[in-house]
């Protein structure tokens, strides 16, 4: 009976010592779990991005209307419509070349004469002197009849001439907005995918951190390291390339509206 007594009395001080070292336990558990889960991680600034950037590009028809407005084609086109409604003015003008206006002048010494006849008396006087004399007048030649028939279809021709100028300008700037919109949406595009590549690297950067740590703690193992590094640098990769090809829409479509954003 007093081993069964001494076996009992063992038995509850080794569970109220147990008692008494659990909340320690737990403790530190807890302690482990918030400190791998407050781990802070430093993001270099290499793989931030600018989440204000697409808020400098202006409104797709604000886009529309520059490009309108700088595009060298177009505006070579405007002078190209200018020349041909010049053209068909000239055809209303073209009666012009049938009139000559001439003007003469001269100066020098002139002899008058006059005679005077009367029923009983006729006589005649000489007078010499010098006089100043001038002439302008306006001359008509000959319009061949071919000019004169055929200027109403002349006429027709060049007017004709000008509304196709007027049509390809319309064509140029139907594909011109056709290219802003296109070039905008590339844009947004590749923005969006330059910015789920950054998640993926700041996803593969956090967990590269805590590896190392791991690993420095003997927690993790070399082979298990340089897979996660290797994740990293492959993500890494990827978000560089999609960054480019943001920064490149970006300035394309810089340069098609002609505006700096």
């Amino acid at each position: 009976m007093t081993g069964l007594k001494t076996h009992i009395k063992t038995g509850n001080l080794f569970l109220i010592l147990i008692l008494l070292l659990l909340p320690l336990v737990i403790k530190a558990q807890n302690t482990s779990v918030n400190s791998d889960s407050a781990l802070t991680v430093v993001i270099p600034d290499s793989i931030k991005t600018d989440s204000t950037i697409l808020d400098k590009i202006p409104p797709l028809q604000a886009l529309i209307d520059s490009a309108y407005a700088n595009s060298p084609l177009l505006k070579r086109q405007d002078k190209q419509v200018l020349i041909r409604d010049l053209r068909e003015n000239t055809v209303n003008q073209e009666w012009l070349k049938y009139i000559n206006v001439f003007a003469t002048t001269n100066y020098g010494v002139y002899d008058n004469f006059v005679s005077v006849q009367d029923q009983s008396v006729v006589g005649s006087t000489i007078n010499t002197g010098n006089s100043f004399r001038w002439s302008v007048g306006v001359a008509i030649s000959g319009a061949p009849f071919y000019d004169m028939f055929n200027k109403p279809t002349m006429k027709k021709i060049k007017k004709l001439e000008k509304e196709q100028e007027i049509d390809s300008k319309e064509d140029l700037k139907l594909q011109l907005k056709q290219i802003v919109i296109q070039q905008y949406n590339k844009t947004l595009m590749s923005y969006n995918m330059m910015i789920i590549a950054n998640k993926n690297v700041i996803s593969n950067y956090t967990q590269l951190i805590m590896s190392e740590q791991k690993f420095n703690q003997g927690e993790l193992v070399i082979f298990t390291l340089a897979n996660v590094r290797e994740m990293y640098y492959k993500s890494l990769m990827t978000y560089e390339k999609n960054k480019y090809e943001f920064q490149s829409n970006y300035m394309i479509l810089e340069t098609i509206c002609g505006i700096k954003f």
